[in-house]
């Protein structure tokens, strides 16, 4: 295995340690927003009042996404999952990377309602490993399409148009076996979820 790839595994690995310093650094910030809260018009003038409560806004609303993104990385309910609805949410995640994000459009389409059992936390990391080869092997300004269906079963058709080359397909393939299999044809990868 190559160390790109083996870095991406232990990261998995820390990723609730990170999660609990994340949070860690916006208790430090709730601290001293707390005690303003108390005493408003100690601290602030009217216009200021307006700006801190946009800030509080923004830190609660950073708070839960954090509460949400170590809950649903630590479920491990079976589902059945939407796979849609994952994968709409899951863009959301993959476009924190920003070349990803601005270079490569993106479409989901629902081509046949597909109900995935698995749980829930091994479904994220097996999307999670698909989106890693993607955004390094799509060029600037390719199109990604991404199709879900439940023929013969529950599957995710990735399409763009250029050729591309990817490093640890085989290795991935491997890693979710018990889950899933995933095959590359053409403009094409093809995850398709055991029954």
């Amino acid at each position: 295995m190559d160390r790109d790839f083996c870095r991406k595994a232990i990261l998995g690995a820390f990723v609730q340690g990170y999660f609990h310093n994340l949070r860690g650094s916006l208790q430090g910030v709730y601290l001293p927003i707390q005690r303003i809260m108390l005493n408003p018009s100690k601290y602030l003038t009217q216009e200021g009042l307006a700006i801190f409560q946009k800030i509080v806004f923004s830190l609660d609303k950073h708070n839960n996404q954090l509460n949400i993104a170590l809950g649903e990385l630590t479920c491990e309910e079976e589902g059945p999952w939407d796979l849609y609805e994952v994968m709409q949410k899951e863009m959301l995640f993959w476009e924190a990377d920003l070349r990803f994000k601005h270079k490569v459009s993106k479409q989901i389409i629902e081509s046949s309602k597909a109900m995935v059992k698995i749980p829930y936390n091994i479904l994220l990391g097996i999307l999670c490993l698909v989106e890693s080869e993607l955004y390094q092997a799509l060029k600037d300004g390719e199109e990604l399409t991404i199709t879900v269906s439940s023929e013969p079963n529950p599957c995710l058709t990735f399409s763009w148009k250029e050729e591309a080359k990817f490093k640890n397909l085989e290795k991935i393939g491997e890693l979710i076996k018990p889950y899933a299999t995933i095959k590359h044809e053409g403009t094409s990868i093809i995850l398709c979820f055991n029954p």
